[in-house]
C-alpha cells in the first residue's frame, strides 16, 4: 500500500489534559481500486470515538475536513482529545462537497448512485502527546464504463443515447466501521446515461442481479444504413463495490449486441457526472 502524505509541525496542545490531533491523508494504491492521490480541496467528513465504539462520536466530531496538496486534511475546527486510544474514520464523496451521510449506531441512511464513496480508518491510535492520524481513502462504490466498439461491421457510428437499469437505492447502506456498502438486490427501469460519445462513465451501487443496457445509434451495419435504431444487452455481472468495470458493447452476427464485462483498474475521469 502507498499513502501519499505531508508532514507538518504539530502545536502545542492548549490544555494539558488535552492532545491535538493532526490529519493526513492519501489514496491506498491496488490495482483496482485507485490511481491517484486525495485530491487538494475535496471535502471529508472526520469521526472519531473511543477505541473499539461506534455510537458516541467525541471530540466535536462528525467534522468536515478539506485537503490540502501537501497531503493534510484540516478539519474546520480543531480536534483535542484526552490521552487515551481512539478509533477514527472518514468518508468523502471524493469531490469539494462533503457527502449527504450520517450513521445511526455506525450504519448509514440509504446512499445514492452517482456518488464515488471513499472511506477510511485508523483504529487502535494512541493519543498521547499529540497525534498524526493518516487515513488512506478506498472506492466503496463501483465505477461503470460503457463502450459501444464499432467494429468492422459497423461504420459511421453515432451514439444518440445509452440507457442503464441502475440499482435501486433503497435499503443500501455504509457500514462506518469497515467501509462496506451493502448490494442492492433490485434495479430500476431504463435511465439515461448522460455523456456524450461511445463511451459512458458513471458511478453506482454494489448489485447482486443482473442490469441492462439499451443503446440508440446511428450507423452503416454491414453496408446497410440504419437511423435511431435501438438494442439492448444484459450484463450478468454482480457489481461489487470498489470495482471498476468496463463493459464492452459489441456487434454479433445475428445483429445484436452483447457485452463484454471486464474488472479494470479505477479511471479518473475528467468529465464524470454527478447526480
Amino acid at each position: 500500500m502507498s499513502i501519499l502524505f505531508g508532514c507538518s509541525k504539530e502545536p502545542s496542545a492548549p490544555h494539558e489534559e488535552l492532545n491535538f490531533v493532526n490529519f493526513l491523508c492519501g489514496m491506498e494504491q491496488e490495482q483496482t481500486k485507485a490511481s491517484s492521490v486525495f485530491a487538494s480541496g475535496n471535502t471529508a467528513i472526520i469521526y472519531a470515538f473511543a477505541s473499539g465504539g461506534i455510537a458516541a462520536n467525541i471530540g466535536g466530531t462528525p467534522l468536515n475536513a478539506t485537503a490540502s496538496g501537501s497531503g493534510l486534511l484540516s478539519p474546520i475546527s480543531t480536534i483535542f482529545l484526552p490521552k487515551g486510544t481512539y478509533d477514527f474514520y472518514s468518508v468523502s464523496a471524493n469531490n469539494s462537497s462533503a457527502p449527504n451521510i450520517s450513521f445511526t449506531d455506525g450504519v448509514s441512511g440509504d446512499l445514492a448512485n452517482g456518488v464515488d464513496y471513499l472511506w477510511a480508518s485508523n483504529k487502535n491510535t494512541t493519543v498521547n502527546n499529540g497525534a498524526n492520524v493518516t487515513f488512506a481513502y478506498k472506492h466503496f462504490a463501483c465505477q461503470m464504463q460503457i463502450r459501444i466498439v464499432a467494429n468492422p461491421r459497423v461504420s459511421g457510428l453515432v451514439v444518440n443515447s445509452v440507457k442503464f437499469t441502475y440499482p435501486i437505492t433503497s435499503g443500501v447502506k455504509m457500514n462506518l466501521s469497515t467501509g462496506s456498502i451493502s448490494s442492492s438486490g433490485s434495479v430500476t427501469s431504463l435511465s439515461n446515461v448522460a455523456g456524450s460519445g461511445n463511451t459512458r462513465n458513471f458511478i453506482c451501487l454494489p448489485c447482486t442481479v443482473s442490469s441492462q443496457v439499451e443503446i440508440n445509434i446511428n450507423a452503416t451495419i454491414d453496408g446497410q444504413p440504419v437511423t435511431n435504431k435501438t438494442y439492448r444487452a444484459t450484463v450478468n455481472q454482480a457489481l461489487v463495490g470498489g470495482n471498476s468495470y468496463d463493459i464492452a458493447l459489441n456487434m454479433n452476427t445475428d445483429n445484436v449486441f452483447s457485452t463484454t464485462c471486464s474488472i479494470i483498474a479505477w479511471q479518473n475521469v475528467s468529465n464524470s457526472i454527478t447526480y
